[in-house]
Order: structure tokens, then C-alpha cells, then sequence
């Protein structure tokens, strides 16, 4: 199941349950609706582990506990999703909540190894933060500055504090806090505009906040001078340690409700802004994520308890009642079960991605190409959804301990690959799907260690052009509440 939005100006796609349903349904324990969303949703998450954390299999872990995160405090979440509301308005309160929660999850893995409630040693290889953040400055962050896009984006895409970032960029701990303050209100302001343009603005986001004459060295001073409220943007983006987070938090509430109030809407925001900002930077997960973060789902009481106790006899009547109640709790839960079909089937009978690639106006697709292993492969890519699969055939079973790994190849030979997953031959009779093809020139194969590698051997097997005359990237997908 693919996103509920996916040409760039495209419609919702009304055969498929929006995000807001799909978390509905998973707070009722649905299961196939949570592998719906998480489809929907996952490259965008998996971005941020990949962009913060070094270590591939930290990040897929990290992505893992972000969903595993998600399914235990989303019953409690309290999202304003109002039935008025347009969907698509629904659907980015949904996304602007999952890509906070996911940000909070992955920069606390990146700098505790731990989360509250799941304990320490989480990540299997704690290899740290990633030194390079180097993702191409979007077109929505025009209005900053370069000193302060720098420290924006290694704040949200690198996980770092602002005493961290201020040391990375070789500036004061206030000057960095007043770009990162700076930076996030430009995206703030930016954000307004895009929606205003859009007529899609109910309200105003936020009024313009007042400047204050400059921030502290630390946190403290900036409290004990009465600037807290300045650091909103600042916390937004995590960009305090947790002791740092705690003192700001606790000026604010002794300050009055008001001052809570106008903290909470900064936060909310800057938020919304960030992440709408941020939205071109997705990266797929392994291919088996899925099925790890299903597995470890809590298991679920059906709540039907067919217990005979030997010990109570009852008299003839009771018994002939108990039966009768025993047809109708058996009944009542095949009408569960039943019903728990049909939801699945409806979620996941929708058209796969391969289908609305193969449906796209704008197809593409390539002549088959010859492996090194006897099979072929061969590439279908849609720009209008920025999305395309890889299907082979024929491929032979490799020795113990080698692997296919597939990977999308980039037109600059400067920038790495990115790896759609490592694979047998028998798990390449499906295809293999994937997003982003704008920036990618190629997908290729090569054999690797079955555990993978961080980067593709120099003996490609094969490789297909994505689309001939490929004109350079572009921003935005498949995600449409960023036009």
C-alpha cells in the first residue's frame, strides 16, 4: 500500500483509507491497518533515522522502535482531527505528529542508546550520530540564510543540540540558538504563506513573536532573563538536552497559563513548518522491516474466555442457559473475526504501488537487461508519482552467505547509493519498489555478504537507467500537502 497521496498536484486518492483512519483503526489493535500506515508513512521516518544515525542497521532499528513507539501512544494521543476538517488537512496533523514523535525517538536513541519504558542497549550497533548531513537544501527553506539553514537542518536531519551544532559550526551557544530560533520563525512565516496561497489557512499559524534583544550562553541565563519563550523554537526541533528541556518547561508554567499557552503555539509551528519544510527528504527501509516491527507487536487478548471450571456444578437450567450464552459469545466473536476480514481486505486490496506506476500517465518502462546471473531486469518509473519498482527474473540461487543487494545509484558520482535491501532469489519474484527517482540515475545489483553492505562493490551484475532524459531533481512527491 502506497501513500493516500501521491502525484505532486495530484487528488486524494479516494480508494484508500487516509491517514487519519488508517491511525484510527490501528488504535482499535488493527493490525492491518497499522502495516497500511506504515506503508504510507515510512520512508519519511526512515529519513530521519538514516539522516541522525550513522549505522544502517541503527537507523532500521530506530525506525522500528519509532512505529513500535506510535502503536503504544497513539491511543492516548490527543490530535485535533476534527470530521469537518478537509482530509488533507487531517492527514498533515497525522504526518506532522508522527514525524515529531519519530524525531524525539531517534534523537533520543542517538544520544542515550535508551527510551523510557523499553530501557538501554537498543540499538544493535550505537555507532552514534551521522558526521554528514548533507541533504539538498530544499526549495522551502529559500528564505534562510545559509548560516541559519546550516543549523536548522543539523538540528531536525542531524540530531544535534545546539551547544553540539554551536561547536560543529565554530560559533557562541547563542549565537546558535538565535540561528536556529531565526531559521525555524523564517519557516514559520514560509509555511503561512505556502498555505495562504493555497487558500487552505483556517486561522493564522502563529502571530509574528516579538524579538528579543538576543539570547544567553546557556539556557539558564536565557531563563533567569525572562527569555524562555524564545527557546520554543529552539525545543521544536529537540535541539535541547533534556535537562535544558526541563528548565524551560518549568519557567513557562510558572509564568501562567498564558505563557503556556503562547509556548504551546509556538511549538505547534514550528513544528507543522519544520516538517512541512523537510518533506522532499524520504529514504525507503529494508524491505523485511515491516514484518520485524509486526512480529514484535504486544500480543492481543481476544477477549473471549472459554474456561470450564470442573469445580462449580450448575443445575440442568443453568446449563442449557450457559450454553445458550456460549453460542452467542462464539457467534459475536466469528462476527469479530469476520468483520476484522473484511476491514483487512478493504485496506489492502487497494492498487499496489507497481499498479499506479503502471497506471501513470507518465510511465516508463525499460527493455529488459541481461544479469551476469542469467536473469533479467527491468524498470518501471513514474515522475508524477516520483516512484518506480524493479522486477527480475531468472535469477539463480547464490552460495551461503552472498546475497543480492539492489540499489538506487546516483546521477553524481560524488554521492553514495542508496540500498533498496538485500535479497535471495526467491524474494526477487516480487517486485521491488521505490521512491525519490529524481535524484537517481539507476537502479543496479550487485552480490554482497548476506548481511549487506554500507555501499555497493565495484562489480555491478547489472544496472537500468531509471528514464532516459532525466532533467534533475526536483522537490516535493508524492506527499501533496507541500505544493
Amino acid at each position: 500500500m502506497d501513500a493516500t497521496c501521491t502525484a505532486e498536484n495530484g487528488p486524494h486518492d479516494d480508494a484508500l483509507p487516509s491517514l487519519d483512519v488508517l491511525l484510527r483503526l490501528s488504535c482499535e489493535g488493527d493490525r492491518a491497518a497499522f502495516a497500511a500506515f506504515y506503508d504510507t508513512t515510512v520512508s519519511w521516518v526512515h529519513a530521519l533515522s538514516r539522516s541522525v544515525l550513522a549505522s544502517e542497521a541503527d537507523a532500521a532499528e530506530a525506525t522500528a522502535l519509532v512505529y513500535l513507539t506510535a502503536w503504544d501512544e497513539a491511543p492516548d494521543t490527543d490530535l485535533d482531527l476534527t470530521e469537518d476538517d478537509d482530509v488533507r488537512r487531517r492527514e498533515r496533523t497525522v504526518f506532522t505528529w508522527l514525524e515529531v514523535l519519530a524525531h524525539r525517538v531517534v534523537t533520543t536513541l542517538a544520544r542515550t542508546d535508551s527510551l523510557p519504558e523499553r530501557g538501554h542497549g537498543l540499538l544493535p550497533e550505537n555507532a552514534g550520530k551521522s558526521e554528514d548531513v548533507t541533504a539538498e537544501r530544499p526549495l522551502s527553506c529559500a528564505s534562510l540564510s545559509d548560516e541559519q539553514y546550516r543549523a536548522v537542518s543539523l538540528a531536525w536531519l542531524g540530531g544535534r543540540t545546539c551547544r553540539r551544532l554551536a561547536e560543529e559550526m565554530g560559533v557562541p551557544a547563542a549565537r546558535a540558538k538565535e540561528l536556529v530560533r531565526d531559521g525555524v520563525q523564517a519557516l514559520v512565516a514560509a509555511h503561512r504563506d505556502a498555505e495562504q496561497e493555497r487558500g487552505t489557512l483556517t486561522g493564522p499559524l502563529s502571530t509574528t513573536p516579538p524579538r528579543a534583544a538576543g539570547l544567553m550562553d546557556t539556557v539558564r541565563a536565557d531563563v533567569e532573563a525572562g527569555r524562555g519563550l524564545e527557546l520554543a523554537d529552539v525545543a521544536a526541533l529537540d535541539a535541547l538536552d533534556a535537562d535544558e528541556r526541563t528548565l524551560v518547561e518549568g519557567s513557562v508554567a510558572a509564568r501562567g497559563p498564558s505563557e503556556g499557552t503562547l509556548w504551546r503555539t509556538r511549538l505547534r509551528a514550528a513544528r507543522n513548518a519544520v516538517t512541512w519544510a523537510f518533506r522532499s527528504v524520504q529514504e525507503e527501509p529494508p524491505s523485511e522491516l515491516l514484518d520485524r516491527i509486526l512480529r514484535r507487536l504486544p500480543a492481543q487478548d481476544i477477549g473471549v474466555a472459554l474456561v470450564d471450571h470442573d469445580e462449580v456444578r450448575h443445575s440442568p437450567e443453568e446449563q442449557a442457559t450457559g450454553r445458550r450464552r456460549m453460542v452467542a459469545v462464539v457467534g459475536t466473536a466469528a462476527l469479530l473475526v469476520v468483520a476484522a476480514l473484511v476491514v483487512a481486505v478493504v485496506l489492502l486490496t487497494g492498487p499496489t504501488l507497481p499498479e499506479k506506476v503502471d497506471r501513470a500517465d507518465d510511465v516508463y518502462t525499460s527493455t529488459p537487461v541481461d544479469t551476469r546471473d542469467g536473469g533479467t531486469m527491468q524498470v518501471a518509473t513514474s515522475r508524477d508519482i516520483d516512484a518506480g519498482y524493479v522486477r527480475l527474473e531468472g535469477l539463480r540461487p547464490l552460495p551461503q552467505g552472498q546475497a543480492y543487494q539492489l540499489w538506487l545509484l546516483p546521477k553524481d558520482e560524488s554521492q553514495q547509493a542508496q540500498s533498496l535491501g538485500v535479497f535471495s532469489a526467491e524474494d526477487l519474484t516480487e517486485p521491488v519498489t521505490f521512491h525519490g527517482i529524481d535524484a537517481h540515475g539507476a537502479v543496479g545489483m550487485t552480490v554482497e555478504p548476506e548481511a549487506g553492505a554500507e555501499q555497493p562493490s565495484d562489480d555491478v551484475h547489472s544496472s537500468v537507467v531509471l528514464r532516459p532524459g532525466n532533467d534533475g531533481p526536483r522537490y516535493g512527491g508524492k506527499w501533496t500537502m507541500d505544493d
